[in-house]
């Protein structure tokens, strides 16, 4: 791609394919700037939230967690962890250490 590199660590690139229908998207990560986002169509197939250390959200995280304990889905986040991602991980806990709250895992 042609853009300015500078500061530039990575990009995330995805392709979906629903049926008939396929796009396609990237992202592009700076250590000093917003990222880039970049698609072709804008297409929702359910309500998500994407967070990693170069975008980190603690209050979309800690809400999504809020939902999750409310909506009683914590075992079936847990089992999709499991099953596509680290078998090992037997529970998901958020505490509170002298005012920080943090994931405990």
């Amino acid at each position: 791609e042609n853009f300015d590199k500078s500061h530039y660590i990575s990009s995330i690139k995805t392709e979906i394919s629903i049926d008939e229908f396929t796009t396609e998207s990237s992202i592009n990560l700076f250590d000093n700037k917003e990222v880039e986002f970049y698609f072709n169509d804008l297409f929702l197939l359910c309500p998500s939230a994407f967070s990693s250390p170069f975008r980190y959200n603690s209050d979309l995280i800690k809400q999504a967690h809020a939902k999750a304990v409310y909506n009683k889905n914590l075992d079936l986040i847990l089992d999709f962890i499991n099953q596509h991602f680290d078998i090992s991980i037997e529970k998901i806990d958020m505490i509170e250490i002298e005012g920080i709250s943090r994931f405990l895992v």
